[in-house]
């Protein structure tokens, strides 16, 4: 029974070091834990509290490490902002689907482990030996901790870099045109990186898209930083000109942007600038737009038609799917056929397009597409598939007259994260870079300058012959030959990135807040947060918030269903909602409001979980002012000692 429980022990450690050898030494970690707690339970002997606290010491490591596991696996790398992005049901939900053996062979081994406390066999061990060197040993070599740690201090460091903050979106000045302006067609290419190009270590695997960047501007130097690793991060980061940034400790990114009905509302970008000239502005992807808050995005920020999986599901019945999405050769059917229309009228267009089979750890190949002749992985027939797929399309358009006075932009929303190539991609990590090309009817030609996603926006600007944006956000326009920003000494491109926020905004307390009922959504200074769960619609049993701190400043959203992720954050000022009466578990006090019944539609907490707080029942819009908040908040700098 001991050889299995150290077995389940050291099997996420050797699993995870598979992908990034380096964390091996996590194995250190794992033996410690196994003497910690032998040696526990040898010395408590028949105490069953003792195996209890064991037990909860063992859940803790066994979900830091197989959570650790699972980061190096995807991604290769250890916590990151990506992985705590992408923390949600959602991508639990498409874990199931896509890989219901190992998830669900991982979380029996997980809970088969956590148990194992309860029933080790243990003999009597030497009471002169010491039990505090198995303990230091495991913090020594507790991987998932020195992880998270590396990446706490990252966060800090960010937080303490100046920042630039705009308060207002700028006016957009429409300018007058010298000649029409030209229609665009935005294509944004799933995780297809510039290395993949490479004839020497992918033979013949991109021959149309080579074939279209020997006719291009490529831009060939883009480096990917800090929130623009994942698709909606390289989206933003090349729509906006600002990254999307992880800015507190509690829930998923995924929740925030999509509470926010209006995210970035401080901020212009491609899409509200190209409405403002009167463009037709039209977004398709084959995954859901309510993942990660892209709906929201793409409403706010100037698509007046967005599609995602829900809307093909609907219209076209039974098609073909993966745990993401449509295929993409159907998403680039219903493409070609949405620019025809777009075509047939007198009325410059944006059509943006986001491919899905590409995606990592495994890719998913349309069935339509032919084989990669050099190899039988799955993620490089998927990139194999893309090229084809991209190269008819673009035939097509060419064959229907589709690209005349139009600009054809193909860029990589993000690097690949750890997909079946990984050994190849990190071999290779200084020529890794961003595939960015523009077709614009001009001679083909090659920049090299340094630059990121931030620069993307203006330079496709500059190329539709938009004036007044050589500059937007943290970007610049490319197209003479300039230095990204983000490169350029002296520059503020890094303070005016670090400065982005979902809310765009410094959002407060100051004036009290409302909830509206019907929506069940919470308003600070008129920005609304819609409450949700990644996206999803508020489900029974969970709790939903904004997060402050004691000065009444705005940090964040969390949504969760267990408490106690809550209350170990006792020192945030919140707001919450919960159609559940689970929420009575942070306060002391009664509930006040409480109707005839003790069910209610929704719950309203504010305060300090399991400190000062009040509860109420509500049934109709309500709102606190800053008098009745007053008793919550403290001054800027006073001891944040509660009771």
């Amino acid at each position: 029974m001991n050889l299995l429980f150290l077995s389940l022990l050291l099997l996420p450690v050797v699993l995870g070091s598979l992908y990034e050898a380096f964390w091996l030494y996590g194995v250190l970690g794992a033996l410690s834990w196994y003497h910690v707690c032998i040696g526990c339970t040898s010395r408590a002997a028949g105490r069953w509290p003792v195996r209890v606290l064991l037990l909860g010491g063992t859940m803790v490591v066994v979900l830091a490490s197989w959570a650790f596991a699972t980061s190096l696996y995807t991604q290769g790398v250890g916590f990151n902002e990506q992985f705590f992005f992408h923390l949600d049901i959602n991508t639990f939900r498409v874990a199931q689907e896509q890989y219901g053996l190992p998830y669900y062979g991982a979380l029996l081994i997980g809970l088969l482990t956590i148990f194992m406390p309860l029933v080790v066999r243990v003999d009597q061990l030497d009471e002169r030996k010491s039990h505090h060197m198995p303990l230091l040993l495991f913090l020594l070599g507790f991987a998932p901790m020195h992880s998270m740690a590396i990446f706490i201090a990252d966060q800090n460091a960010q937080s303490k870099e100046p920042v630039v903050v705009l308060v207002e979106p700028p006016t957009i000045d429409v300018l007058p045109l010298d000649r029409k302006p030209r229609n665009l067609i935005f294509l944004y290419l799933e995780s297809l990186e510039q290395l993949y190009f490479d004839e020497q270590l992918y033979p013949g695997l991109l021959p149309h898209l080579s074939k279209l960047r020997q006719q291009a501007h490529s831009y060939t130097n883009l480096s990917q930083v800090r929130g623009t690793g994942f698709t909606m991060g390289g989206i933003v980061a090349s729509q906006c000109g600002v990254p999307l940034l992880f800015r507190h400790g509690m829930g998923s990114v995924n929740t925030a942007l999509a509470s926010i009905q209006n995210p970035l509302p401080d901020y212009n970008c491609l899409g509200d600038i190209l409405e403002a000239y009167g463009y037709n502005r039209t977004m398709y992807k084959g995954a859901s737009l309510s993942f990660s808050g892209a709906g929201n995005f793409f409403n706010a920020h100037g698509f007046n038609n967005a599609k995602g999986n829900e809307y093909w599901q609907k219209t076209l019945g039974d098609v073909a799917t993966t745990g993401w999405g449509i295929y993409d050769d159907t998403l680039f059917q219903q493409a070609l056929i949405e620019i025809e229309a777009l075509h047939s009228v007198d009325t410059p267009f944006a059509f943006s397009l986001v491919t899905l089979d590409t995606h990592h750890p495994k890719g998913h190949a349309s069935a339509s597409c032919p084989a990669y002749i050099h190899s039988s992985d799955s993620m490089l027939n998927a990139i194999h598939c893309t090229d084809y797929l991209t190269g008819k399309w673009v035939a097509d358009l060419k064959r229907e007259g589709l690209l005349d006075y139009t600009v054809l932009v193909l860029f990589s929303d993000h690097l690949a994260m750890r997909n079946t190539q990984w050994d190849v991609l990190t071999a290779n990590k200084k020529q890794r870079k961003l595939s960015f090309m523009v077709l614009a009817e001009e001679d083909a030609k090659v920049f090299e300058q340094s630059a990121t996603h931030f620069d993307v926006a203006p330079t496709v600007l500059d190329y539709l012959g938009i004036p007044g944006y050589p500059t937007l956000n943290a970007g610049v326009s490319l197209r003479h030959g300039a230095t990204g920003p983000w490169f350029q000494p002296g520059s503020e491109a890094r303070a005016i990135a670090q400065a982005a926020d979902f809310s765009g905004r410094a959002l407060s307390l100051k004036s009290g807040f409302s909830v509206d009922y019907r929506r069940q959504s919470i308003v600070v200074e008129g920005m609304e947060f819609v409450s949700n769960h990644s996206g999803s619609v508020l489900k029974q049993g969970y709790i939903y918030g904004v997060i402050f701190d004691q000065a009444g400043n705005y940090e964040g959203v969390v949504s969760s269903r267990e408490l106690e992720y809550f209350n170990k954050h006792s020192d945030k000022l919140m707001i919450l909602l919960s159609r559940s009466s689970m929420i009575n578990g942070l306060v002391d006090a009664p509930i006040i409001h409480a109707g005839p019944s003790q069910s209610a539609e929704l719950y309203l907490f504010v305060g300090y979980p399991g400190k000062e707080a009040r509860l109420e029942q509500i049934w109709w819009d309500t709102a606190l002012d800053a008098d009745e908040l007053q008793p919550f908040l403290r001054p800027e700098g006073q001891s944040n000692n509660l009771h």
